[in-house]
């Protein structure tokens, strides 16, 4: 497995943490692109406490 393909499932595992679709990506030889949708509405109703435990468990 290539160091791009690994780096873009740690990256797909981190963006359900933060509340964030991947929409499209593409793995070239030596690296990787995303396109992210930031899902603002899930994230308004997270109280502090929770932000911290995500950002913790991140």
């Amino acid at each position: 497995m290539s160091s791009s393909t690994t780096g873009l499932r740690q990256n797909v595992k981190r963006a359900g943490i933060f509340s964030l679709d991947i929409t499209a990506f593409a793995v070239m030889s030596n690296n990787y692109h995303i396109v992210l949708y930031i899902d603002s509405n899930t994230g308004k109703t997270w109280f502090d406490t929770e932000v911290i435990h995500l950002v913790r468990a991140f």
